[in-house]
């Protein structure tokens, strides 16, 4: 399959996303490079997007469960400072959907298969102080 080539607003930074593998009747996962960095040990889905010429959000992948779904995160990473932040994991579900605003990410939550307990929801992420920061080089 073909590598996914993200260029941020500005084409100041690009982001890769370069197929591992798919969950069974579901979506794949991809190792993911920023400006031809891999970031090791980590995968995301498909829908990354640039939320600003330096700011990338993405959908990591912390576990396929096989017939239970994927558990996922939202992960941000700053092109600019080489820097990444996650938000918290999501149990069986899918983040997407994602929307700077105001100082925090929205994203939806989509929960994998149909789990009448679980409807799509909106969540929000606020922007982590400095410190939350961690490098990814």
């Amino acid at each position: 399959m073909l590598d996914l080539i993200i260029p941020s607003p500005g084409d100041a930074h690009s982001a890769v996303l370069k197929v591992v593998g798919e969950i069974r009747y579901g979506p794949r996962y991809n190792a993911v490079l920023v400006d031809d960095l891999e970031l090791k040990g980590i995968h995301v889905g498909d829908d990354a997007e640039w939320l600003t010429p330096h700011l990338l959000a993405a959908q990591e992948w912390v576990h396929v469960a096989g017939r239970e779904g994927p558990d996922t995160r939202l992960l941000l990473l700053d092109a600019e400072r080489a820097l990444m932040c996650r938000g918290p994991i999501i149990a069986r579900g899918l983040v997407e959907g994602f929307r700077l605003e105001a100082g925090r990410v929205d994203y939806r939550v989509q929960y994998y298969g149909d789990l009448p307990d679980h409807p799509e929801m909106e969540r929000s992420f606020n922007l982590p102080q400095a410190q939350d920061w961690v490098a990814y080089k």
